[in-house]
């Protein structure tokens, strides 16, 4: 019998072999959730890259979405995934909106759509420690965080902003993909539209 969630055309997927011995630890990057409990992925790492060409990132034109989109309550907690210090907090006009960008000593991460920033510059975190809370998409009672990575070292210049892939580093217990989105309701469905990136000016610096 199947679960509600595959009846609902959502896919589970579950992370709770053990993890390969080189492939995160001890010498490589192993990353908690971004956020306290379970999200559903609403955008994966490269969708709508027609979307994405429309806009660049540094004066060069996008591949695809640069993170991973998850889908959370408004006011929703976010939390650092790994120890790091807080290099800037700032806004973006051009759509990430409220942001805050972590260093590590193997790159760097950023979050954005946030609400409210519970960290200040120069700020030293631990793993787990809340640094944020996600904002409301639109009218919707559920926020969307972007999620960004960059693994050092990156090119900023090679369409994809310096960012890669998120979810090889993440272990989670469950995540949840949208494959069918008009079974979510209407809410879901909106909120599984693009992120907004707008066309850069002289004005607009990108995170």
């Amino acid at each position: 019998m199947s679960s509600p969630y595959e009846q609902a055309g959502i896919r589970q997927i579950f992370f709770n072999t053990s993890i390969d011995t080189g492939k995160y630890e001890p010498e490589g990057i192993y990353l908690s959730p971004p956020f306290i409990g379970n999200a559903r992925i609403i955008q994966r790492w490269g969708d709508n890259p027609d979307h994405y060409a429309k806009v660049t990132y540094h004066g060069v034109p996008l591949k695809g979405y640069i993170g991973v989109g998850f889908e959370l309550k408004a006011g929703a907690k976010i939390i650092a995934p790994s120890d790091g210090r807080v290099v800037e907090i700032s806004y973006d006009f051009g759509g990430l909106g409220k942001y805050i960008k972590l260093e590590h000593w193997w790159g760097e991460s950023i979050y954005a759509n946030l609400r409210t920033t519970l960290v200040e510059t120069g700020q030293r975190v631990a793993r787990n420690h809340v640094i944020a809370t996600v904002a409301p998409f639109g009218s919707s009672s559920h926020g969307r965080l972007h999620f960004g990575l960059r693994i050092k070292p990156y090119d900023r210049l090679d369409g994809w902003g310096g960012f890669t892939n998120p979810l090889p580093f993440l272990y989670m217990d469950v995540l949840r993909f949208i494959e069918n989105r008009d079974a979510l309701g209407q809410i879901q469905a909106d909120s599984a539209n693009p992120m907004p990136l707008f066309i850069e000016d002289l004005t607009m610096r990108r995170p």
